[in-house]
């Protein structure tokens, strides 16, 4: 299950040509593997892991099909917990807020736009105790 989280994001990323990842959230289709792999496995994970809890929750006997059927629910979940922790490491540069407004565009950003966010974000620490001259 982890090779599979993985698999899918770097699917998305390569094929479509997804550079930013938006973070999951519950206003969103959990459907849509291609173009949101995070909310889709945010909530296959959520799932797999009810699925678990609830089959905890019966106490089956050790043995009997329901135990198994929680072994195999568990693993499920962890697998994907796993995969999950996993692809926010490898891909924390490119996860964004899950709200934003261009999370699947492609980046296409001048190369003047990183000197220009540079400098307001310097004007705008200007009430700051720091000077210009620390950075």
């Amino acid at each position: 299950m982890p090779l599979f989280a993985i698999w899918s994001v770097q699917y998305s990323i390569q094929r479509w040509n997804h550079r930013r990842l938006a973070r999951p959230s519950l206003s969103r289709n959990p459907l849509n593997w291609w173009h949101d792999p995070l909310q889709s496995l945010f909530i296959s994970t959520c799932i797999a892991g009810s699925s678990a809890i609830g089959g905890a929750l019966r106490r089956p006997t050790i043995g009997s099909v329901g135990f198994w059927t929680l072994a195999i629910d568990v693993c499920f979940a962890l697998g994907l917990l796993v995969g999950q922790i996993l692809v926010y490491r490898i891909y924390r540069e490119n996860i964004i807020g899950p709200n934003a407004v261009h999370a699947h565009a492609p980046i296409s950003t001048p190369d003047n736009a990183v000197a220009v966010q540079v400098k307001s974000a310097r004007s705008s620490m200007s009430g700051y105790a720091q000077s210009d001259d620390n950075f």
